[in-house]
């Protein structure tokens, strides 16, 4: 029988012992080590939310909160930095697309649009990490909706009033979006609760407005719209937009009264010019039109536009040069007119074409109301 070295034997078992008592130690103080760099890490993280605000130094936030939970944050502190990497991420897109705005005024229109996709990047970052954070879901609607995504948009804003119903903005934008997406009713349900809130808003008197106008409720518009002009009696658009309600419901001389004042208020509004220069050409009632000021005033809003010259502009000028009896020139403006205007958009601008190819002016006519509205359309109204 082979002996057995028991002192031996022995020894070894306790050197394989100590080994695994001094990994864990280790262990244990590498972990404790990290957790105390972590919890470090958070503090740093904490103090610099209440000075980051340039792109910069939020960056180093969200750098401090991801390096933070890589050094061996517990559960809880892990929870927290996601917490704060959502804020910091929300908080560096505002950073970012104020930097967008500023390019867009300084004329830099590629950098705007690069600066606003890096903000969306953000605000999308912070709504994955934070879903229940309304601010970056409202203003995930908003980079959404910059670059027309309008049904994604609807959606955050929704979100928005179902999180937060007395935030105002969400109304407000939502209203924006479904008139774009022309759901009327619903856009202007959105506007009175803005009203609701807020009785003096003039941005949601001018949008109700709007709603109503492209709706065919003309009286309901032009409540709205003289609301608007007695919360800022300076606005110009205000008064264009109550010139161009009058003119469809005939009261030509009262609309051409606003489109007066409204230049006189702002002798660099292109909107005014127009409006002005379209009843001048195309009034049914001869008392209101003026050949040379209604051409001049259409020349006037296209060149006041410049770059931004639309179809609507120059289709005022062709109605002007058409009422001049410049019919060659009047097609020739027309037709660029259309060329910047989408197909399911052009039947009115091609009759006007045929009439101009016929050697005839165009005649603007008195629009009449449709059947009363219903009151869910009026509530709220002053």
């Amino acid at each position: 029988m082979l002996r057995r070295d028991h002192t031996g034997r022995n020894v070894g078992h306790t050197r394989t012992f100590l080994a695994v008592m001094l990994g864990c130690l280790l262990a244990t103080a590498q972990t404790a080590e990290a957790q105390s760099d972590a919890k470090a890490l958070i503090a740093k993280a904490y103090a610099q939310t209440k000075v980051a605000k340039t792109v910069d130094e939020l960056t180093a936030l969200v750098k401090l909160c991801e390096q933070a939970q890589q050094a061996g944050a517990t559960q809880r502190e892990s929870e927290y930095l996601t917490q704060l990497l959502g804020w910091a991420h929300n908080k560096r897109g505002e950073a970012i697309s104020d930097q967008a705005i500023a390019a867009l005024q300084a004329g830099d229109q590629e950098q705007a649009v690069a600066l606003d996709a890096q903000a969306r990047g953000d605000f999308e970052r912070s709504v994955e990490l934070a879903p229940g954070r309304w601010k970056s879901l409202h203003n995930r609607g908003v980079a959404y909706a910059l670059i027309d995504k309008f049904v994604p948009a609807v959606q955050d804003f929704t979100a928005v009033i179902e999180l937060k119903p007395d935030y105002v903005n969400a109304w407000f934008n939502r209203a924006e979006i479904r008139y774009e997406l022309d759901q009327l009713d619903l856009a202007i349900e959105d506007y009175t609760e803005v009203i609701r809130q807020l009785p003096d808003d003039f941005g949601a008197h001018t949008g109700r407005g709007h709603a109503n106008l492209r709706a065919g409720r003309l009286r309901v518009a032009l409540s709205d719209y003289e609301r608007a002009i007695q919360l800022d009696p300076a606005s110009a658009d205000a008064l264009v937009n109550r010139g161009r309600v009058r003119q469809r419901l005939g009261m030509w001389e009262a609309a051409a009264g606003d489109f007066r004042e409204a230049i006189e208020r702002d002798s660099n509004s292109v909107a005014a010019y127009q409006a002005a220069a379209w009843l001048m050409v195309t009034c049914p009632d001869r008392r209101f039109r003026n050949e040379k000021l209604g051409l001049h005033a259409a020349k006037r809003a296209v060149e006041l536009a410049g770059d931004g010259v639309t179809a609507q502009h120059l289709d005022t000028l062709a109605a002007a040069l058409a009422n001049a009896g410049d019919f060659a020139a009047a097609q020739g403006r027309l037709e660029q007119a259309l060329q910047r205007t989408p197909a399911e958009e052009r039947a009115d601008l091609q009759q006007r074409l045929a009439l101009y190819t016929a050697g005839q002016p165009f005649r603007e006519q008195v629009q009449a109301e449709p059947p009363a509205a219903s009151t869910i359309l009026t509530s709220g109204s002053k």
